[in-house]
This record gives structure tokens, C-alpha cells and sequence, in this order.
């Protein structure tokens, strides 16, 4: 824990703030005390509580598959800045935390039944401890947080009687564009208000900081914990600990799936069919990859003498990827296949045959990368191969490509095969262009089978064509990025 006597935060953040006393908590409980209304403010969610009460919530919900889909598409998906309003992330905390309550009813008998141990456990003494000792007068915890949420962390300690101030079940909406001094206006005079003390960990209770009579700006209690951490979504994980958020969808809708796609199709008939269906395979395909991910990270990487871990793979131990991505591997599996059927791209009657294919694949998937994950580094090098190999060939067992399109995707496991040879050799990622150089492979190629065969026999003009944009857009992503982002600087500089 910090020193909760200390005035935290630095020059520029001070700055405009009225006061920041840094007195200790028994001298402001005293002065508040001497002022005559013995009025205490206290922030919760890292403040008197070592943790975020909404975050912890989230995260305990059952079934976690279901309160996983809530959370991502209530608090990832809507776009709650454009609302305009100052507490939009509260907003959004609220949408979320009540849709929850609704369609899992049953998440608010098991919150009260395990709130207490959790407010035991993540309280924080040394917060508590000087509040108590202080003997501060008449304690009142104002929080954004859900009244709902707080009372039953509350029940059960010695802050249970104490008066709470959060957000009620049923808030106007001029609720969540307001700071906290409007919200302890509506218990307490001006007056009181200007002879209490307040104590808080964050800066966005500046209107309630100032008005107090004693103010006090603490670093915040305890470690950040957010739900997502517990909370499988496929390639959460990937996109937030192992790569980005923007790498995961170059990587594995423009490079992957759309690969897969122009290397399958002969005919603009079956264009938007295949893009219908090949994203559910690769989806299947990728929550198994993910699962490698998460064990190279949290079991490889002990093997390595420089192993290249993120910080927010350490926040992610926690992380329920099994047997979760199992769940969603399959079901978007079968997504694929009913979409393949509905399209007419697959037999009803091959569906078993599909179905066990499929499944076996992800199970050897499983495997190679089990095997691969718990090889010395220099070891690796033979398997990788294998595991690129398995992004296109079980795709073109369902979906034959053309030859072509094997090519293609033979010049893309070789690219991306070399480079991780060149960086297990020399530690350099960057050795070449991986776009340019499966480009130049794939032009080399088609050079080479020309001369013993026709387009037709590729694929035909259209499906060659098709390749020939697909690279010319890969080649062309770094450059075209680069020219966006100096014409933006250049308009900044503006």
C-alpha cells in the first residue's frame, strides 16, 4: 500500500486545484471534527476499497461465456464518447452492470453471497485503519460506483451503517454529466460541504476536491483490475497482451482470412459466399492458436533466455482460456459449416465427414503447438512451418484452392517461415518486407508455371486476378500508411 498521508499528485495535475492539504488523516478528521459537522468524505474504488467494485463484479458474473458477450458488446462495441457527456465511461459501466442483472438474474444472490469475503480481503487497512483511529466523525462513502454493486461489499464491516452516495439503480440522465459535488449537494448544505474533509485517489473528483474543506489527492489503493482480464472473448488475449488490437485485425481478417478466400474462389458468383463462411473457420481455427498463444507466454517464454512478454500478459495469468476457447472454436466451427450449407458451398451429407475432419484438425493443431510450446527455441524452428501450415490446408480440405491459390498460400508459410528463422538466428525481426517479399515469391512463381501451363489451369483469369489485387494491397499498406500519417502530422504542425 502507498502512504495515504501524502498529496500525490504532481504540479501540472495540482495545478487549479484549491487545496491540497497533506496533513494526515487523524489532523483532517480532527479539523472537520472542530468545524462542527464531522463530515467525512470518502471515495471508494481504490480509495477506502483496494479494488474496482464494478470491475470485480463483471468479473465474478456466471456463466462467464454469456457475461464475456454483455461486456464486450455493451462496453467495447458502443461507441459511448459520442455521447458527449463527461462520465460516458460511467454510463457505460451502468448499461453493462444492469443488462447483466437482467438477463442473469440470478448473479445478484451470488454477489451478496461472496461480496463480504471480497470486501475483506481487498479492503484497504491502512485506509481504514486511520479512519478509525481518527475517529472521524460522520463517514460518508461517495462513489460512482452502483449502490447495488457497494452495499453488499459493505455488509458484515464496520462501514455497513455508514451513509452511501452512489449511483442508484434508476439514475436521471443528467446523472453521468455531473462530477461528485453535485451528487453530495443533494444530502449536505454548502455549508457542511465547506467545513468536511474528502479523501479520493482520482483527479475526476477535482469539483469535490476544491469545495471540501480539507481536500486530499492519494495515490490510488491497491492494483488496476479490469473484468476483461477474466472474461474469455476469442483473441482478447491476442489483441490486448500477445500483439494489438490493430495487428490482430491486419494480421488475421486481411492477411488470413482474405487469403484463404482469394485462393478458393474462381468466379465473382462465389466471392460473397466464401467471405460469408471462411471468417467462422478462421475464428475456429484461431481460438486454438490463441490457447498456444496464451501457454507460450505463461510456460514457453520460462524456456527462453530473452523471452519477449508484453506487461499486459502478466495482468492476463488470470485469464479463463480453457476450456472457453474450446467453446467458441467449435461453435464458430459450426457457424462456418451452417453458413457453408445455407450458401451452398457444402453437402448436407458431407457435414459429418466435415465435422470430424474439422475436429481432428483442431486437436492435431492442439497438439503441434503443445509440442511446440514445450521445445528448446532452437527446436522450434522445424515445427513452426507446421503450425502456419495449419491456417490454410485444413481450410483447403472443406474448400479446395486453386493451384494458384496453393501457391500463394506455400509463399506466404515461406515468408513468414524465414523471417522467424532469420530472428531464432540473429534476434532481427525486420530482415525484410515480409508484403514485398511473398509478393516477389508468388510473381516468381507464377513466372515459372506459365511456362507450362494457362491461366486456366491457375485458376482462371478471374482468380488470378483476384491474387494479383490482393498482393498489390498488401504491398501497398505501408506506403499508403505512411502518407497518411505525415499529411496528418503536417496538418497538426498546422
Amino acid at each position: 500500500m502507498t502512504d495515504a498521508t501524502a498529496s500525490i499528485a504532481g504540479p501540472a495535475e495540482r495545478d487549479g486545484l484549491k487545496k491540497l492539504v497533506p496533513e494526515t488523516l487523524g489532523d483532517k478528521a480532527t479539523r472537520a471534527n472542530d468545524r462542527g459537522t464531522g463530515v467525512f468524505f470518502v471515495d471508494f474504488d481504490h480509495t477506502l476499497f483496494a479494488a474496482n467494485s464494478t470491475e470485480l463484479f463483471i468479473a465474478s458474473c456466471k456463466p462467464s461465456l454469456l457475461v464475456a458477450i454483455i461486456e464486450f458488446v455493451v462496453r467495447r462495441c458502443i461507441p459511448w464518447r459520442f455521447t458527449g457527456l463527461r462520465g460516458y465511461a460511467r454510463l457505460s459501466d451502468f448499461v453493462c452492470c444492469t443488462a447483466i442483472i437482467i438477463l442473469c438474474p440470478w448473479t445478484m444472490f451470488m454477489w451478496r453471497r461472496c461480496a463480504p469475503q471480497l470486501f475483506e480481503r481487498f479492503v484497504s487497512q491502512e485506509i481504514a485503519e486511520r479512519l478509525l483511529d481518527a475517529k472521524a466523525g460522520r463517514v460518508v462513502i461517495v462513489s460512482f460506483g452502483l449502490e447495488a454493486i457497494i452495499k453488499p461489499l459493505l455488509k458484515g464491516s464496520v462501514w455497513q451503517d455508514v451513509t452511501l452516495i452512489g449511483t442508484p439503480s434508476l439514475p436521471a440522465p443528467q446523472y453521468f454529466g455531473r462530477g461528485k459535488l453535485p451528487l453530495v449537494q443533494g444530502h449536505f448544505d454548502d455549508a457542511e460541504i465547506a467545513t468536511s474533509a474528502f479523501l479520493t485517489d482520482s483527479l475526476d473528483d477535482r469539483d469535490l476536491l476544491e469545495a471540501s474543506g480539507q481536500g486530499t489527492l492519494i495515490e490510488p489503493q491497491g492494483d488496476r483490475c479490469r473484468a476483461i482480464e477474466h472474461l474469455y472473448i476469442p483473441l482478447r488475449y491476442t489483441a490486448r497482451a500477445k500483439y494489438t488490437s490493430s495487428y490482430v485485425f491486419d494480421q488475421v481478417l486481411l492477411v488470413e482470412c482474405l487469403l484463404v478466400v482469394v485462393a478458393t474462389v474462381t468466379s465473382f458468383g462465389g466471392l460473397l459466399p466464401r467471405l460469408a463462411c471462411i471468417p467462422f473457420f478462421t475464428l475456429s481455427l484461431m481460438c486454438i492458436y490463441e490457447i498456444g498463444y496464451y501457454e507460450n507466454d505463461m510456460v514457453a517464454a520460462g524456456r527462453e533466455d530473452a523471452p519477449t512478454l508484453t506487461e499486459q500478459a502478466q495482468r492476463f495469468r488470470s485469464f479463463p482460456m480453457q476450456p472457453a476457447a474450446w467453446i467458441w472454436s467449435l461453435a464458430a466451427g459450426a457457424g462456418g459449416a451452417w453458413m457453408a450449407c445455407f450458401t451452398g458451398q457444402m453437402r448436407v451429407a458431407f457435414l459429418p465427414q466435415a465435422a470430424l475432419m474439422w475436429l481432428g484438425t483442431l486437436i492435431l493443431l492442439r497438439v503441434v503447438f503443445f509440442a511446440y510450446n514445450r521445445t528448446r527455441p532452437a527446436g522450434r524452428i522445424a515445427i513452426y512451418p507446421v503450425l502456419q501450415m495449419f491456417k490454410y490446408l485444413p481450410l483447403f480440405l472443406l474448400f479446395p484452392a486453386t493451384l494458384a491459390g496453393a501457391i500463394l498460400a506455400f509463399c506466404q508459410v515461406a515468408t513468414i517461415s524465414l523471417i522467424y528463422l532469420i530472428y531464432r538466428q540473429t534476434g532481427e525481426r525486420r530482415v525484410f518486407d515480409k508484403e514485398q517479399l511473398r509478393t516477389g515469391l508468388f510473381a516468381l512463381a507464377l513466372c515459372f508455371m506459365a511456362t507450362v501451363g494457362t491461366p486456366a489451369s491457375l485458376g482462371g483469369r478471374f482468380a488470378l486476378s483476384l491474387m494479383g489485387a490482393w498482393c498489390l494491397m498488401r504491398v501497398g499498406k505501408a506506403p499508403i500508411l505512411g502518407w497518411l500519417r505525415g499529411r496528418r502530422k503536417r496538418l497538426v504542425q498546422r
